[in-house]
């Protein structure tokens, strides 16, 4: 028994090996685990359904094993950015509804000027709140009275609760978009798109094999398709990640510093100047 998979391997049942480019070789699984193999692959080349990973425009209610809260009372974090001027926040949201017609914002170190880690534990969700970013609060109606679709991207994901992190002691995925959203824009909270899905989470190793998942490709063509936009140029990301600002397949992505979280002075030229 034998069957090609994705890497360009070939698996050969009862143990054997078999050459694999040149001189490589692989030891074979036995049948049922072979199955299970096959199995997962299958299951992992096909599309979630939307209400795995979105929600619009409310927030309903593991892999990983993680213990613990987000953060420790002994952790520091840095000083919160300094709101922008009214004026440049304006200039800066005329710049962006002429470009796009849909903004994206990351969530952890963007939004929130900290990292939730997949395991935020509820005792600590006042302090992660209080870490919103001045002139994403300042930025967000500004684009909604222009007409700008909004919309949160984030690797948070409900996949990450597990023995450890549970629903009853932690807050992950679009339940804390919600929670974030509403105490910070309570106005266009329902507004926002929400897409909470981690890739790494979801495909863990076999992430490798399905590149068009890899980074906040998933996201941005996840806004597209929701708001009937004509591609992902019409996309505008903020994030903090290298990867997900690099393999964004034509979205505009701009890279915040993951020390301030977002802040529109430190882009203020980059967005004036697309």
């Amino acid at each position: 028994l034998w069957t090609p998979l994705p890497c360009g391997c070939v698996v050969v049942s009862r143990g054997r090996r078999v050459p694999w480019q040149r001189d490589m070789a692989i030891d074979i699984l036995p049948g049922r685990a072979l199955c299970v193999v096959l199995v997962t692959l299958f299951a992992a080349s096909l599309p979630l359904p939307a209400e795995a990973f979105v929600s619009i425009p409310r927030f309903p209610g593991g892999i990983a094993c993680k213990m613990g809260s987000v953060q420790s009372s002994q952790e520091s974090l840095g000083p919160m950015p300094e709101p922008s001027e009214d004026g440049d926040v304006a200039a800066i949201a005329d710049a962006i509804a002429k470009r796009v017609q849909c903004v994206a914002f990351d969530m952890d170190q963007c939004l929130v000027a900290q990292h939730s880690r997949g395991r935020l534990s509820k005792e600590n969700l006042s302090g992660f709140l209080s870490r919103v970013t001045p002139d994403f609060v300042k930025l967000v109606p500004e684009l909604d009275r222009r007409g700008v679709k909004l919309a949160v991207c984030t690797h948070s994901d409900k996949a990450e609760y597990n023995a450890f992190v549970k629903p009853e002691t932690h807050v992950l995925g679009e339940d804390l978009v919600e929670e974030v959203l509403r105490a910070s824009v309570p106005q266009q909270a329902a507004r926002f798109f929400v897409v909470a899905y981690n890739p790494q989470v979801r495909y863990n190793l076999l992430l490798p094999f399905f590149p068009h998942m890899i980074g906040k490709k998933l996201h941005v063509r996840e806004c597209v398709k929701h708001y009937g936009l004509s591609g992902p140029a019409s996309v505008m990301l903020f994030d903090d990640d290298d990867v997900n600002v690099g393999v964004t397949e034509g979205c505009v992505a701009l890279k915040v510093d993951p020390g301030t979280g977002f802040s529109l002075r430190a882009l203020k030229q980059r967005i004036l100047a697309l």
